[in-house]
């Protein structure tokens, strides 16, 4: 009898002493899992994660600011333009902000700030003609672009722009194809629609190059390039189709904004991918001139 109590004593401590062991040893495998390579790389990559999408908030927030700024003033300059003077200065105002409390993003707020100061000037000198305001627009925009392109780039690395002769040979071609594709593409949403009537051909053919040249040195010169330190490759690209298609919409016809949409997103993701100024302003000017040209043979000759 005494045996059978022994045994039955043995197995009841058993049975008590196997929670204690499964405790003792999770408690065991928790400590080394925690003291474990594996473990501390997890923790890493968090950390790492974490920092990433905290940096991220605050950088779109900065996109947000820079993009509807830029977006409020020109919407306004093209619906409202008695009221669109007053909320450019707004929008300097707000640009000049962000450049002073953010370092970090004052390039890109100081190189926005061109479009409305452009259309403040623009508003002040009060031409009469589309042709003349264009002018002076963008002629604004260019000196301001140049300006800004040679002070903001004197330490970014001409490697990262520069293409071999080979490059060019064969990125060339390839630009002047997809320029007449889109200015093609152009003809077709907005034959019935050229704002140049009655002016020299080869007068607004000059300044279609020059206003391209101008787009190229601001939108990807300077915004998209200095853009991409801040956010992502497809966020600063985004950003300069949506500052594109209100810098040249026509209130007039929103047939405008297919056309620029696919323009600007051309000339966004060409940057994105070769870093040359030289090859957009190329797909940028041989659309404006393609257009230009179809309008002169099939609708002013009528």
């Amino acid at each position: 009898m005494e045996k059978v109590n022994q045994i039955i004593a043995k197995a009841v401590n058993f049975i008590k002493a196997i929670p204690r062991n499964i405790s003792s040893a999770l408690k065991q495998n928790y400590i080394n899992y925690k003291k474990s390579s594996f473990n501390k790389f997890l923790i890493k990559q968090k950390n790492r994660v974490t920092r990433k999408l905290r940096q991220w908030g605050k950088n779109y927030l900065i996109w947000l600011i820079v993009v509807g700024l830029i977006v409020a003033a020109e919407a306004t300059q093209i619906w409202a333009p008695h009221v669109g003077i007053y909320i450019n200065a707004l929008a300097l105002a707000g640009l000049c902000a962000l450049a002073i409390i953010k370092e970090k993003a004052r390039k890109v707020a100081i190189s926005a700030a061109i479009i409305p100061v452009a259309n403040m000037v623009t508003a002040s000198v009060m031409p009469h003609t589309i042709i003349g305001s264009t002018v002076i627009l963008y002629t604004v925009i260019l000196l301001l672009a140049l300006i800004y392109r040679f002070m903001f780039t004197l330490d970014y690395p001409q490697i990262n722009t520069s293409l071999r002769i080979k490059g060019y040979g064969y990125g060339i071609p390839i630009m002047v194809v997809t320029g007449q594709v889109i200015g093609v593409i152009g003809y077709l949403f907005l034959k019935n629609h050229y704002p140049f009537v009655g002016y020299s051909l080869p007068l607004i053919a000059l300044a279609s190059v020059v206003f391209a040249f101008t787009e190229e040195m601001l939108l990807r010169g300077l915004i998209q390039q200095q853009g991409e330190f801040i956010f992502n490759p497809f966020m600063a690209g985004l950003a300069t189709t949506i500052l594109y298609v209100f810098l040249v919409i026509d209130h007039s016809t929103m047939l405008t904004l297919p056309v620029a949409i696919i323009l600007g997103g051309t000339l966004s993701y060409t940057y994105y991918k070769r870093k040359n100024i030289i090859l957009t302003f190329i797909i940028n000017a041989t659309s404006k001139l393609i257009y230009i040209a179809l309008v002169a043979s099939f609708i002013l000759r009528k």
